[in-house]
């Protein structure tokens, strides 16, 4: 049965008067209502011109929220989207692919609890403006970006529990070309539970700017980064 609510709070109320314990997230709704089908166990949600894809307060269901593999973009920014959910993927190898489509993903996965991910979680062939994605996350140690272009990196892990991250045939988005990290440092880029950090095969620009950002963090002093042709 498929359901149109006319607000966040009958879509959370729905939702979680559902039998299921996992929903998975389908794409954006066509009547710019969040949509659920309890029948297939999938949902919808709403865009805006100024964040894009809109989640509810997520704070407030109990489900597990589950992602395709490949991700809904046409361009739209996943701006909070999911900020505040218990989070799994659809693939076992928990791995998201957003396409070589330029967005923005600032603070997508704030403060979410990330479920059935303990090999980690990869984002591939994705174009993002990452800042916030993972700020406050929680139980997922592991995250690697396998094919992309990066931009906007600030408070990417900060205060996560991220420990350990690869970056592999990545570079920088047009709009950090030149950017100066320094003045931002790791610590507000990384965090202090950061226990290995990997580049391989990346661009020289992108890996000069991931290493610029600890050069005078004293917090971050110790760890030794490895870079792989």
């Amino acid at each position: 049965m498929k359901r149109i609510c006319v607000d966040a709070i009958e879509f959370i109320t729905a939702i979680n008067e559902l039998d299921s314990d996992e929903l998975r997230y389908e794409y954006i709704s066509a009547t710019n209502h969040y949509e659920l089908d309890s029948y297939n166990n999938t949902f919808r949600l709403i865009t805006t011109d100024e964040l894009g894809i809109v989640g509810p307060n997520w704070s407030m269901v109990t489900k597990r929220i589950v992602l395709p593999t490949v991700m809904p973009t046409t361009g739209i920014s996943y701006h909070g989207t999911f900020e505040d959910t218990i989070i799994t993927t659809e693939d076992s190898d928990c791995k998201i692919i957003f396409y070589q489509d330029e967005i923005c993903t600032y603070r997508m996965f704030a403060n979410a609890t990330f479920a059935g991910c303990d090999n980690g979680l990869t984002i591939q062939d994705s174009w993002l403006r990452a800042g916030g994605m993972f700020f406050d996350s929680h139980k997922l140690r592991k995250v690697t970006f396998d094919n992309c272009k990066l931009g906007d990196m600030k408070y990417l892990f900060t205060h996560s529990d991220v420990e350990h991250v690869t970056f592999r045939k990545c570079s920088l988005l047009e709009c950090d070309y030149g950017r100066d990290y320094k003045d931002v440092g790791a610590t507000k880029v990384f965090n202090n539970k950061l226990k290995t950090l990997t580049l391989k095969s990346c661009e020289l620009e992108f890996v000069d700017v991931i290493v610029s950002m600890f050069e005078n963090d004293i917090l971050c002093r110790d760890l030794e980064i490895d870079i792989i042709d």
